[in-house]
């Protein structure tokens, strides 16, 4: 399937089907599944702390995800993003067992960059297995819910769900604030598709309330950055470091199981050591 800005725009995500074949989603599963007997390997959101293993950098470097990330930026010259894996077992919760919607920028800017986010599949997912969900309604009527704010802008990012509705998390003395008609869509995938959206598209994910765990990797890709960017992603790769952050704490207890990967000549140029 291609894919393109204006496809994205109507909702704000897009769900792109098959791009990943089986066997490489596989040698994922099984480096996760591998480490779960690790105490504290998986945190309360189902986050594992996994960057640098070959078959993580297999994805981030197959032709048919970079196809994809590619048409919707309309450039060639991109950088993939290092990131983590998910694992959610069932009725693990997070956020008091109600889930979470949030942005992962600020949404007072104005105008508006375009930044891309993107989760893998790694298994089939449904609606109650705690993958991504979002509020498109709001997503297209932004900056009319920024408008109707007292201080005109967003000032809480994080959101809990309640139902089917999010409510803003704000101080205790205040009462929480239901977002009212915009409701949460739960997005149901099959292994191997890719969900990307906007980064102003309100998401999160749920508590997994089925009978399998879900597991899935966050990747995506970027216009090349700078050459202070260059070289740190380059001695994350090289040296098996975490990306930095605030949102990347690492665990001690992985760094051995990290190894350098073996890039392509794709992989190289979506790393930064090669040249677009």
């Amino acid at each position: 399937m291609s894919a393109n800005k204006k496809d994205l725009s109507e909702n704000g995500f897009l769900v792109i089907p098959n791009v990943v074949p089986k066997a490489l989603l596989d040698s994922v599963v099984g480096d996760i599944t591998s480490l779960l007997e690790i105490p504290n390997v998986v945190d309360l959101m189902g986050m594992i702390e996994l960057y640098h293993t070959q078959a993580m950098w297999d994805i981030r470097q197959y032709p048919a995800l970079y196809d994809v990330f590619s048409s919707i930026l309309e450039t060639e010259k991109l950088w993939v993003s290092i990131d983590r894996v998910n694992y959610k077992k069932p009725n693990s919760g997070m956020f008091c067992d109600e889930g979470f919607i949030h942005w992962d920028i600020c949404v007072n800017q104005n105008p508006r960059p375009f930044e891309l986010q993107g989760v893998l599949a790694l298994t089939d997912t449904d609606t109650k297995m705690g993958g991504f969900h979002c509020v498109p309604s709001l997503y297209k009527e932004l900056d009319q819910w920024l408008d109707s704010l007292p201080t005109k802008k967003a000032i809480f990012s994080y959101f809990n769900v309640m139902g089917d509705e999010a409510v803003e998390v704000i101080p205790s003395k205040f009462p929480k604030k239901k977002l009212g008609r915009w409701k949460i869509e739960k997005v149901p995938v099959r292994a191997g598709d890719l969900i990307v959206w906007d980064s102003f598209l309100p998401h999160g994910n749920s508590p997994n309330l089925g009978k399998d765990p879900r597991f899935a990797q966050y990747v995506t890709m970027f216009p090349v950055g700078d050459e202070r960017l260059r070289e740190e992603r380059i001695d994350c790769w090289k040296n098996n470091k975490i990306p930095s952050g605030y949102a990347f704490p690492g665990n001690p207890s992985l760094q051995s199981v990290n190894h350098r990967a073996e890039l392509t000549l794709l992989g190289q140029k979506l790393l930064g050591i090669k040249e677009w």
